[in-house]
């Protein structure tokens, strides 16, 4: 399925807010939702998080983190708006 946005711009934007740690994790898979503009981007094939904490000052870009405090995925709230 073709997304109406290009999920790796976005996350390339995002590179000078996002942990190191994440550039050498292998995305399992990525979600956009159209109506609500958000892009889900999951680090694991199970990505339960029992805490998230915001890595903008925004609050647009979420990380949720595992039990041990790993990232395990990113929600980016108005994704589209990191494309300009």
């Amino acid at each position: 399925m073709r997304m109406p946005i290009d999920p790796f711009q976005v996350l390339d934007q995002l590179t000078p807010i996002l942990p190191e740690t994440l550039f050498n994790k292998e995305i399992v898979a990525l979600d956009y939702d159209k109506d609500a503009d958000v892009l889900y981007v999951s680090f694991v094939s199970n990505p339960f998080a029992v805490d998230s904490e915001a890595l903008d000052e925004k609050g647009l870009v979420i990380a949720g983190l595992n039990q041990t405090e790993k990232i395990v995925r990113l929600t980016i709230l108005k994704a589209s708006s990191f494309l300009f």
